[in-house]
């Protein structure tokens, strides 16, 4: 309908003189009566347009900003998490080191002690055997002396009845065999 308008209006103009309108300055109201409708009818349009698309856009930038503060309220919430999980594990790890420092210093007291024991025990053992080695020697010498002035005074006795019956070679002969196996016997019973 707008359209027929345009034409019916089209048609007064030409009948109109052209050049005494144009010479007038009237050339706006031949626009407007040639294009007037269509062109508000383009205004109205641009402007519903112009303002369809700057509702959209406003809800656009709500919805924008609304998911992202709900992302940002997400994001927050797991970082919250991790920082807590995180610190939680910290912490079991710290108690962990803190129980294994414990065993260890535990098992370093036990070894100090075990190693204080064995080396009492062993300086115990050390004493005990140098106390029986010289208990020992003592008593060897003991009977090394013993023999040796059993073995002197016999020698000492028999010198004197040699000096005393004089006798001749055989008996001297038979009496350093006699010396000799008692020394043989004598030497058998410290070896043994």
């Amino acid at each position: 309908m707008a359209k027929k308008t345009a034409q019916s209006n089209a048609e007064g103009a030409t009948e109109i003189s052209g050049k005494s309108l144009i010479s007038d300055g009237n050339l706006d109201q031949v626009r407007d009566i040639l294009f007037g409708a269509q062109l508000k009818e383009y205004d109205k349009r641009f402007n519903d347009l112009e303002e369809m698309i700057t509702t959209e856009l406003e809800q656009a930038q709500k919805d924008f900003k609304s998911r992202l503060e709900i992302l940002e309220e997400f994001v927050k919430g797991e970082l919250s998490s991790v920082n807590s999980k995180i610190k939680k594990e910290q912490t079991e790890r710290q108690q962990d080191t803190e129980r294994l420092t414990e065993r260890q210093d535990d098992h370093k007291r036990g070894s100090q002690n075990k190693i204080s024991s064995l080396e009492e025990t062993l300086d115990e053992t050390a004493r005990d055997l140098r106390k029986m080695i010289l208990d020992q020697a003592k008593n060897l010498t003991d009977a090394a002396e013993k023999n040796y002035e059993t073995l002197k005074n016999s020698l000492a006795s028999k010198a004197a009845q040699l000096h005393n019956s004089k006798t001749d070679r055989a008996a001297l002969a038979q009496m350093f065999s006699e010396i000799a196996v008692r020394l043989g016997d004598d030497h058998e019973e410290d070896a043994g």
